[in-house]
């Protein structure tokens, strides 16, 4: 299996663009020097080299540190000063305001800005013996901060044990076996979007985490609204396929491209092919299904001339940002071997939970793949041709001859049956084998009955034919086994 060479450009790239999220209006010219001035920051300063060591921003090794008010702090502690921020007696806070004042602070605390444990922040929520935390480093530092541009200075309280309706916008959650702080920048009714510090050693915006992934991993979360605060009101499921133009977000879409060029490319993007596939994306004519088949597709792509087994390591890596378990990969494999395309395997990677949260976190619409080969259309049909080009003419299949029977069979235009028996037995190719009647009927055992000939049926069956018995009939006499009947049936036939 190649070694995939994803390097520190992607962190590097991001973190150089110090932007603050923004939505355009999808105008051409707009979208075009958007696009245009996404690209220029992340290009300005970088090496445009990649390098072996793998900066996935959602893959790093969250860590935190916690002080007391009064503890000493290390001597190389980066202090961020405490928030100058007190809500009204009288106001009430929600959901939509702690994500305003929240994600205004990206502009402070921009995606990819360097953040470790060596940056702490005394929080506003300290509220002893209630909540005994005065200071985080890290990744608590980060949601210290955003809680208290959230609430001012309400006081914090634990909810051990919580369910997911307990979650609301601007909750701290406990996560990874509680040694993780996100805090909840979004919430939906199957996800919830994340903000985090420390996450490859950088602050992080926009993670998707499941509802299930999200209740999974949470240990308790620490609320600062009120014990009488309005339920949560998460949103509804993002609508699937639903282009907006209104709210396109470039910087993102920018990130989502110079992603696809460096996992599946291994290479740092070229500006032109940069700017056409992130102009697509922004102005709706492509999908992430679509850009990303793009790049799949490509001839650069295929020059690499991948196995099997390495094209199906990069659409873990690239489709699903893990690498592959052996399970999947041996699905994969055998799929490919026996008679599906490449685009095939790759929808089952694009339409996956994994990708439409990929998505989801680059603001993008997933898209669906659209199949059009006949090998395609039916798996269990494929591999039931792909094993006859085996078992009868003794070879592995070709894509046309494959596409055709397959799409014989879909139609309708051919039984199962009709094919294996007379489609390939009749065949040019299988004629001009010229086989003597033994060799006609061992090849008739494995391919209806699923196994090599025993010597008193071969006896009774080449004994047959040289009495007179018709080729025909002796195929009928495999092809009406309880064997074969079997066989098609274990394909779906």
């Amino acid at each position: 299996m190649r070694k995939r060479l994803i390097g520190t450009i992607f962190a590097l790239a991001i973190a150089v663009a110090t932007m603050s999220l923004q939505t355009v209006s999808v105008g051409a010219t707009t979208v075009s020097d958007s696009i245009e001035a996404a690209i220029k920051a992340r290009t300005q300063g970088s090496s445009n080299t990649v390098t072996e060591e793998d900066s996935n921003i959602s893959s790093g090794l969250p860590e935190e540190v916690f002080f007391a008010p009064d503890a000493e702090l290390p001597a190389d502690s980066i202090i961020t000063e405490t928030l100058d921020t007190s809500l009204l007696p009288e106001a009430t806070p929600t959901e939509e305001s702690a994500y305003n004042a929240m994600i205004a602070m990206k502009a402070q605390y921009p995606e990819g800005m360097p953040w470790t444990n060596a940056n702490l922040y005394e929080w506003r929520g300290y509220n002893y013996p209630g909540y005994i935390i005065g200071i985080g480093g890290g990744c608590a530092g980060f949601a210290f901060i955003l809680s208290d541009a959230a609430f001012g200075d309400l006081p914090a309280r634990y909810v051990d044990n919580p369910t997911y309706e307990d979650i609301r916008v601007g909750d701290i959650l406990r996560v990874n076996d509680d040694t993780h702080s996100v805090i909840v920048l979004e919430k939906y009714v199957d996800h919830v979007v994340l903000a985090e510090g420390n996450y490859n050693s950088s602050i992080h915006w926009g993670r998707i985490m499941s509802k299930e992934e999200t209740m999974e991993t949470l240990t308790n979360l620490t609320t600062r609204y009120p014990v009488d605060a309005a339920p949560s009101n998460p949103k509804p499921a993002d609508p699937a396929g639903v282009y907006d133009p209104d709210n396109v977000d470039v910087e993102k879409i920018v990130d989502f491209v110079l992603r696809l060029y460096i996992k599946c490319l291994n290479r740092f993007p070229d500006e032109d092919g940069w700017y056409n596939w992130s102009l697509q994306l922004a102005t709706g004519e492509k999908n992430g299904v679509e850009v990303a088949w793009g790049f799949f597709d490509s001839d650069e792509m295929k020059n690499n001339n991948l196995s099997d087994e390495e094209y199906i390591e990069t659409l873990y890596e690239v489709m699903m940002d893990r690498g592959s378990d052996a399970g999947g990969m041996n699905t994969w494999s055998d799929a490919l071997a026996n008679g599906v395309s490449r685009k095939y395997v790759f929808r089952g990677f694009a339409e996956s939970d994994e990708f439409t949260n990929i998505c989801k976190e680059y603001g993008i619409v997933r898209g669906s793949v659209k199949l059009t080969e006949g090998r395609d259309r039916n798996e269990g049909a494929t591999r039931f041709v792909a094993r006859l080009y085996n078992k009868a003419l003794g070879r592995g299949y070709d894509v046309k001859g494959m596409n055709d029977w397959c799409n014989a069979i879909c139609n309708k235009e051919h039984s199962a049956y009709y094919v294996a028996t007379e489609g390939f037995l009749h065949s040019k190719e299988f004629l001009n084998q010229n086989l003597s009647n033994e060799e006609f009927v061992k090849v008739l055992y494995p391919t209806f009955l699923g196994r090599e000939y025993d010597e008193p049926g071969l006896r009774d069956w080449v004994n047959a034919l040289n009495s007179g018995k018709s080729r025909d009939d002796v195929v009928a006499g495999f092809a009406n086994s309880k064997e074969f009947r079997e066989i098609m049936a274990s394909y779906g036939l």
